[in-house]
């Protein structure tokens, strides 16, 4: 896993470290930290080039420790950048557009070279090698990057970048301000751990996608610079098969008194409506320091971690530790908060409650319970569960076992039954004819959920829909069939709008912003907005709305197995055929023709036939993001249709490159620093 993310991460990044990378020089960086030789001034350096300094100057080593192992969240972080200022804003000014210097560069892609190339020649530089590494590379979880400086009152104060790995263009550092370095008297302090006074931040340049799951997040995409902008029309490219992380599904909180702990699990994944799912009966158990429900990375030990993530059912694992050495108290609680005269599961908004009495000889605490809207996906603790009692057997703080909670708990794929998309798939416990029914997983290990199949990549976007065309005289039928019965991911399709047109028009542009018609379509799956726009456009000939599947009575939504069919008269000066149908359950995809449609007729002007007609849109026709709503999790999103309270409800995409914290995102949550890095600087 470790050498493949590498390898991944190489395509866009690793080779580009290497052109930043040199010798150590004698402006005080160290291995892993250059610095320019020339470079222009601009007005955001702080006036590092024209200060006279060294009045209480002093030397600073800075170090970015990796942490982020033991937690949902763990990769690399990137190569970054350095500077020293005395002016506010010296990389981003947060709520304004990039400067365009090189810091997108390090959010999406991990490199370093332009804007290290940008920032003045001297008190500034970049660090690219991990300490005791051969060369130019990330830093995975347990490394380090370490850059040495000669700070000056002059230019007080310290501001870096550098990217968090598993997204599409979030990376870390401190505010506009940057870290002190000076008290206001130009004496030198001692910083020590910083950590608290840095925030992620995203550029507002990549589509944000699943932390982690992103097929367009650097270890994962095909080259750099690939993810689709937010807010313009682009190809479909989120993973399916994503889940939330921890933090936007379940909360836990922890109470003490007089050595009894009462734990609460609550269901939050209704509040940011990512993936609302139901939880399972929650299994728990004290015990010491050499229990485990399983091991990360090895196949699942059939002690009952399989029961309970693909059918919500603890019994085995009580039955399992109850009595077993090592364990103290174990229980499944399966009445929740809310429904108490009743077994779970614990809905949105409900929680399951415990208390246990840890002793010396048992002081560790482990939970499970599953994502119910998943194949075999279940929450727990990483490692061995969380202490809580210390070494000594003394009561931990309540603040301390929730920080290592909500660091540790993480989403879990058991390895036990092969994913579908969450919220739809047939295999899934809401919907599966009888416990363990769905095929097995081909990765048969434990290991935390990262599923990134996109399962509408490709034709006919993965074989949701077929089509298929017949002539009849001088007239084409066009029949757009749902296949999606047959897909992990089965679905509708909505009504079809449908034109004939000239080259000099189309119903969508890549890279720019939907039209209000498109919108409706893609969003609520309502063809007309679009088809009345169509029918006033003087570059098309003959449009319309199929909403009516064959054999139905009346205008309906294409289910699995059903088929629209509309029929067009082609004439040689409108030769482009194009059609858009909503994808359903979805925030704003919609199966298209290519932008510019498919031509009816050959370069002499001839009509084709209806079997290469067919071939070209067989090949051709796929599913596109309209970029007008911030997309949520698989196919069980609060605001996807169908299950969305009303047309247009969903939330907005972030601006296109507009400069702001993560936390702005209105879907995905990223971890809070402290949980996976640390950062301190020592003055020598």
């Amino acid at each position: 896993m470790r050498t493949a993310t590498r390898l991944l991460l190489g395509l866009s990044s690793v080779l580009a470290f290497t052109a930043c990378s040199g010798d150590d020089d004698d402006d005080g960086a160290l291995d892993g930290s250059i610095t320019r030789d020339a470079g222009p001034t601009t007005t955001r350096d702080g006036g590092a080039n024209d200060r006279d300094g060294g009045v209480g100057a002093a030397r600073f080593t800075v170090t970015i420790e990796n942490i982020s192992g033991e937690t949902a969240l763990p990769g690399p972080f990137s190569p970054g950048a350095w500077i020293l200022h005395d002016s506010a804003a010296p990389l981003f000014m947060s709520g304004q557009a990039d400067y365009g210097d090189g810091l997108v560069a390090i959010a999406e892609d991990g490199d370093p070279t332009t804007l290290a190339a940008a920032l003045p020649a001297m008190g500034a530089g970049a660090f690219t090698t991990p300490v005791g590494g051969a060369g130019p590379a990330p830093a995975f979880p347990g490394e380090s990057y370490s850059f040495s400086f000669d700070g000056d009152p002059a230019n007080p104060n310290l501001s870096f970048a550098t990217m968090l790995v598993q997204t599409n263009d979030v990376f870390l550092a401190p505010d506009e301000d940057g870290i002190a370095l000076f008290d206001a008297n130009g004496d030198a302090i001692d910083p020590g751990d910083v950590t608290d006074q840095l925030t992620f931040w995203e550029t507002g340049t990549e589509s944000n996608q699943t932390p982690g799951q992103g097929p367009d997040q650097a270890p994962r995409q095909s080259a750099a610079d690939v993810g689709r902008a937010p807010g313009v029309v682009g190809p479909f490219g989120d993973a399916t098969r994503t889940l939330p992380q921890p933090i936007d599904l379940v909360d836990v909180t922890v109470a003490e008194a007089g050595g009894v702990f009462t734990v609460r699990v609550d269901n939050i994944s209704g509040e940011r409506g990512a993936l609302p799912t139901p939880l399972s009966p929650l299994f728990y158990m004290t015990h010491d320091a050499t229990v485990t429900l399983f091991t990360p990375g090895e196949p699942d030990r059939g002690e009952g971690i399989e029961a309970i993530a693909e059918d919500g059912d603890a019994t085995p694992l009580v039955t399992r530790y109850t009595g077993a050495t090592g364990v103290g108290a174990v229980a499944a609680q399966a009445r929740s908060i809310a429904n108490p005269g009743t077994n779970g599961p614990a809905l949105p908004g409900d929680a399951y409650e415990f208390t246990v009495t840890p002793t010396a000889e048992a002081r560790w605490l482990s939970i499970a319970t599953m994502v119910v809207v998943s194949n075999d996906a279940f929450f727990a603790m990483s490692g061995n569960g969380v202490a809580l009692l210390d070494d000594q057997g003394a009561a931990r703080g309540v603040d301390d076992i929730m920080a290592d909670i909500r660091r540790t708990l993480a989403v879990w794929d058991a390895g036990t039954e092969a994913n579908e998309v969450p919220g739809v798939g047939v295999n899934q416990v809401q919907r599966q004819s009888a416990p363990d029914t769905g095929p097995a997983d081909p990765d048969n290990t434990v290991r935390i959920y990262r599923d990134t199949t996109n399962d509408l990549a490709g034709a006919l976007a993965g074989g949701f829909a077929d089509v298929t065309v017949a002539q009849s005289g001088g007239d084409l039928e066009i029949s757009i069939a749902n296949t999606s019965g047959t897909t992990v991911f089965p679905g509708i399709l909505t009504p079809v709008v449908w034109a004939l047109h000239s080259d000099a028009t189309q119903l969508y542009t890549p890279g720019t912003a939907a039209s209000p018609g498109l919108e409706r379509v893609a969003e609520d799956g309502n063809p007309m907005p679009l088809a009345m726009a169509l029918s006033t456009n003087a570059e098309v000939s003959n449009s319309g709305v199929a909403n009516t599947p064959v054999g139905a009575g009346t205008p309906g939504p294409a289910m699995p197995g059903d088929v629209y069919t509309f029929t067009v008269t082609p004439n040689a000066a409108h030769p482009m055929l194009s059609f858009v149908s909503m994808i359903v359950p979805s925030n704003d995809t919609f199966l298209a023709t290519p932008p510019a449609g498919i031509s009816l007729y050959d370069a002499g002007g001839t009509l084709r036939s209806a079997t290469d007609i067919e071939a070209d849109l067989q090949a051709m026709i796929s599913a596109w993001d309209a970029g007008t709503e911030a997309n949520q999790a698989g196919a069980g999103g609060r605001d996807q249709a169908p299950r969305q309270s009303g047309p247009d409800v969903g939330a907005e995409e972030l601006p296109v490159g507009i400069v702001g914290p993560a936390t702005a995102d209105p879907v995905w949550t990223y971890p809070e620093p402290v949980d996976v890095v640390r950062v301190t600087i020592t003055r020598e």
